[in-house]
């Protein structure tokens, strides 16, 4: 149990700090983990009341984030409603399209620049929020509309003939890929608003 409140220290202390460099970021948590470390090596059989007295020692992951952000010359990034805007058009901004057509395909484009242009996420957040999926929920859409196939029969000298155009994917194939689709911008939107509500100073 004392470790486990020890990580979900360092978790805390790492959120705090997620707009330090990484190499820097890294560097503080061990450092602050080698602390915290010794002071367990040199008390006998510590137990959560010894372990919350050293976290409170060694001090607030909040302070211990701001005095490091100011050692290091990081001005604190607070997100803006463009990043807000980022996390709705996304899943949501390729839907324009049905609303106003072609032009509607803007939504999402214009999430994708705010996303890119933030100074919130990771380059991996980006590469996420923009895999998975262009487009949002367009494109599970698109397949609800589109998706089956059409067959007419005619019969020809006696023969009858079968034509079918478009495709069908089997139920058990097409339904977990269509719920695919629609949670995995819904997950992403998510993961990238849970940076964003980080706790402000």
């Amino acid at each position: 149990m004392t470790r486990q409140t020890v990580e979900t220290y360092l978790d805390r202390l790492d959120k705090e700090l997620s707009d330090l460099p990484t190499a820097r970021r890294r560097e503080l948590i061990e450092e602050i983990r080698g602390h915290i470390d010794e002071a367990l090596a040199a008390a006998t059989d510590p137990g959560e009341a010894d372990v919350r007295n050293i976290l409170d020692r060694v001090g607030d992951p909040a302070d211990i984030a701001e005095e490091a952000r100011e050692r290091f010359g990081v001005r604190r990034v607070i997100p803006t409603w463009r990043d807000w805007t980022a996390v709705v058009l996304l899943p949501f901004g390729g839907l324009l399209v049905l609303v106003v057509g072609i032009v509607g395909t803007v939504g999402w484009v214009l999430g994708a620049i705010f996303l890119l242009s933030s100074r919130i996420w990771s380059l991996r957040d980006k590469v996420l929020g923009l895999l998975l999926f262009p487009g949002g929920l367009l494109l599970p859409l698109i397949l609800l509309l589109r998706v089956g196939q059409v067959c007419l029969s005619s019969t020809t000298n006696g023969h009858t003939v079968e034509s079918c155009s478009g495709y069908s994917l089997p139920p058990a194939l097409g339904i977990p890929l269509l719920i695919i689709l629609v949670v995995t911008p819904l997950v992403v939107a998510a993961h990238l608003a849970s940076k964003l509500r980080r706790p402000l100073d």
